[in-house]
């Protein structure tokens, strides 16, 4: 290899001898996106286990998230042909989930970027000829795939805008609803360790809270108001960590449904707070895909959450265009007008106030969902995929088991129907 070609990925690629399969690539298709648009190589991932079902390289974002997938071809005719065009489309759209932003088709010397939508990019409608161009512009163009791009921060202003498709996942077949399942699994672990940090953190501010308020008693004794109006601001201060801890988790314990089956007191309440933030979570989940459901199927005026909607919220508001949480909350008590029952207050509402800890996964969660159609969606597919929000390792844990629709059926056949 001549040291230039090392140099340079374009030159490299266009020199690599094609006789050998085409998963041996892997590695030079690794380095080529690597060196091509500045990803760090961890997050540039090649499938190399034998068969299908998988995109052949993936860009991952900085939380491991695959926002681009591709697929490799030997061939150029794939790409220099309409009809084999099509065949990419149809045989790779499966890769698609809800964050994906671009697919990417390479070949030995061509190169073709599309949305996840099967449409094209204006000024990339045909392939990229890669003999004919030269590296400075080819990363100039490829600019909105680098490393820089991949940024969540980045994705989110781009959604503000209202520049990003949505409803074009549609739920009438396996693998989009699968693929369905698979993001909100991933929301799910994402928000729960969010609200897991959150809670540790106010306990540790209520902790604190008693510190100071020992110190005040203790160093304002025989002065009554002054101390009661420096009590008084402490308490205000610390609100939300003695709201949760004094009132909320108990208040959750005597309502725990579930026996806690431990050998110590303390173990039975790290198990109750495990449930409680679970809980909290699978409501926040189900609030947002509630919201969605009713955009898709025209039961509110306007979108909030999808097509453009946040494009008005972020013209509305000046400094809060990233509290995910504030517009999910706000958007839950106007609709709360209409549908009451689920945007009622609970104990769950905690994690609204958590917004600098949550924000990040909801904002990802919004992002997920914005893509899929929820219009089509069946009663019986909705109960499937609420069940599958709380993973089965974690159901177990907390002893959360939901019942089969057959049996459930089967239940009220013997019982309720026959009478």
């Amino acid at each position: 290899m001549k040291p230039n070609q090392q140099k340079n990925p374009l030159k490299r690629w266009l020199s690599l001898n094609w006789e050998r399969p085409e998963r041996s690539h892997n590695p030079d298709v690794r380095d080529f996106w690597v060196n091509l648009l500045d990803y760090p190589k961890d997050q540039v991932v090649t499938e190399d286990k034998a068969g299908g079902g998988y995109p052949d390289f993936k860009f991952l974002t900085d939380e491991k998230i695959p926002w681009v997938v591709g697929d490799l071809k030997k061939d150029d005719r794939y790409l220099t042909t309409e009809t084999g065009r099509e065949t990419l489309w149809t045989e790779k759209r499966k890769y698609v989930e809800g964050l994906t932003r671009y697919l990417v088709f390479l070949t030995a010397n061509y190169l073709w970027v599309i949305l996840p939508t099967g449409e094209t990019i204006e000024g990339l409608e045909a392939p990229i000829d890669l003999s004919a161009t030269n590296l400075d512009h080819l990363r100039e163009t490829l600019y909105f795939l680098s490393h820089r791009q991949a940024k969540h921060s980045r994705q989110w202003e781009i959604f503000l805008t209202g520049e990003i498709a949505y409803s074009y996942l549609k739920l009438d077949d396996n693998t989009t609803l699968e693929q369905l399942k698979k993001d909100l699994r991933s929301s799910f672990a994402e928000l729960n360790e969010s609200s897991d940090r959150a809670l540790k953190l106010l306990f540790a501010q209520y902790q604190d809270y008693h510190q100071q308020e020992a110190e005040i008693k203790r160093n304002l004794v025989g002065t009554g108001e002054s101390q009661r109006r420096a009590l008084i601001k402490l308490k205000n201060e610390f609100q939300l960590a003695r709201s949760i801890f004094d009132e909320i988790l108990p208040t959750f314990e005597e309502q725990y449904g579930r026996e806690v089956n431990t050998n110590s007191n303390q173990q039975a309440k790290k198990k109750i707070q495990e449930a409680f933030i679970s809980d909290s979570v699978a409501v926040l989940i189900a609030r947002v895909l509630f919201l969605r459901l009713l955009e898709d199927l025209n039961l509110v005026k306007k979108r909030r959450l999808s097509n453009g909607g946040l494009k008005d919220w972020a013209e509305f508001v000046e400094n809060l265009t990233g509290d995910a949480s504030a517009l999910v909350r706000l958007v839950g008590e106007d609709l709360g007008k209409i549908y009451q029952e689920p945007f009622a207050r609970n104990l769950f509402d905690w994690l609204y106030q958590t917004h600098e800890n949550i924000n990040p996964p909801l904002q990802r969660l919004i992002l997920r969902l914005n893509a899929y159609d929820f219009s089509g969606l069946s009663e019986e597919i909705l109960g499937d995929i609420y069940q599958s929000f709380l993973p089965p390792a974690k159901r177990k844990q907390l002893g959360e088991f939901y019942t089969p629709a057959s049996i459930v059926n089967w239940l009220l056949d013997q019982t309720v129907f026959s009478h």
